[in-house]
């Protein structure tokens, strides 16, 4: 999960230094890759989140008193 929010927060970095560079009329470079990076990051702490709730969470989750 932490590699996720790596992946976010780089991405997020990314982004606005194409922007920065877009400005200063070079052109979007590396945009698609912080765009990627960003998405993927996001997937990656979903699936992780996902992945907590069924091995932590439900299997402690009793359907009928004992």
């Amino acid at each position: 999960m932490l590699p996720g929010v790596f992946a976010i927060v780089f991405g997020i970095l990314g982004i606005a230094r194409s922007r920065r560079l877009e400005r200063l009329g070079l052109g979007p470079q590396g945009r698609s890759r912080s765009v990627a990076g960003l998405v993927l990051g996001c997937v990656g702490v979903v699936l992780g989140v996902l992945l907590v709730v069924v091995v932590v969470v439900l299997p402690r989750a009793r359907p009928y008193p004992s």
